[in-house]
């Protein structure tokens, strides 16, 4: 099957992007990472296929609605309660 073949295919079915979904994943990953271990952004960034600290920061406000950074804190602030 070609690339946009399966592009197509892929937003017929589950009506997003494989992009998209592959960066969904991705951010999930990312917040797991955040959440269990004491890891830098910039080392959970690459960690969860991201090869670009900005890319990385942009994606995961997308689908968190805040930042990395700001996710932490949340976090932090929730095993603390």
């Amino acid at each position: 099957m070609a690339v946009s073949t399966f592009c197509i295919f892929f937003k017929d079915q589950y009506r997003i992007t494989f992009v998209e979904y592959l960066n969904s994943i991705r951010v999930g990953h990312a917040c797991k990472l955040l959440m269990e271990q004491n890891h830098s952004i910039l080392e959970v960034a690459y960690k969860s296929g991201f090869n670009n600290l900005a890319n990385f920061n942009r994606q995961f406000k997308k689908f968190k609605s805040m930042t990395p950074t700001q996710f932490k804190k949340t976090v932090k602030v929730s095993e603390i309660a």
